[in-house]
């Protein structure tokens, strides 16, 4: 950092990541000089991943799902998490999932989560707005941000989409308190919403 860029800030006084990633967004020399250390710190733990596969040999992942901040599934166990591997073509042919000979056959389902917890549930509110093509996630940022359903933006569905899996798999308004940054009055307010919009 030259002596201007010292002033106007305290990064100066820790190189740790999210330090080098506000730098990195600077039109600077030290923008451009963070963003190389960040692109090597990135490399070199790819590196480190590659290195443990191969001393391994075999791979077995394992993954959390209730209790992460996301709702959704994160890497649990052995100090090496499934979730940060790259997911690129050149990644993904070293993993073939299947022996030689044998063909892997798999895949996703769309909103499966939503549908098992609407046959579950049995709640007619809640099915009459999916059949009708609503979306959950709109449905829930209603409650969060008080707008109409149109008037919903995405970033915040995406927001509202970690409450609503926060609510099929078990949480409460603490849940929504911790993995959205509500306050506890707000959350609360949110999870009495919900609850008596789709009681079942």
């Amino acid at each position: 950092l030259d002596d201007t860029e010292k002033l106007v800030s305290n990064l100066h006084e820790t190189t740790n990541k999210a330090t080098l990633k506000a730098i990195a967004q600077w039109d600077t020399q030290a923008g451009k000089r963070a963003q190389f250390v960040l692109d090597i710190k990135t490399a070199f733990k790819e590196v480190e991943l590659y290195d443990k596969l191969l001393h391994a040999g075999r791979f077995h992942p394992s993954f959390v799902v209730v209790g992460t901040k996301s709702n959704r599934m994160s890497g649990a166990g052995g100090g090496l998490n499934p979730q940060g591997i790259k997911n690129d073509e050149e990644v993904r042919a070293c993993f073939k999932l299947a022996d030689e000979g044998y063909q892997l056959s798999g895949g996703d389902f769309d909103a499966f989560e939503v549908t098992l917890a609407d046959a579950v549930y049995k709640d007619p509110d809640l099915n009459a707005d999916l059949n009708a093509g609503r979306d959950i996630h709109r449905l829930f940022a209603q409650c969060m941000y008080n707008v109409d359903y149109d008037d919903v933006t995405d970033d915040m569905r995406k927001k509202a989409k970690t409450g609503v899996f926060g609510m099929l798999y078990g949480g409460d308004e603490g849940t929504l308190e911790r993995n959205l940054g509500l306050s506890s009055v707000d959350a609360a307010k949110v999870y009495s919403e919900w609850g008596q919009r789709y009681p079942g």
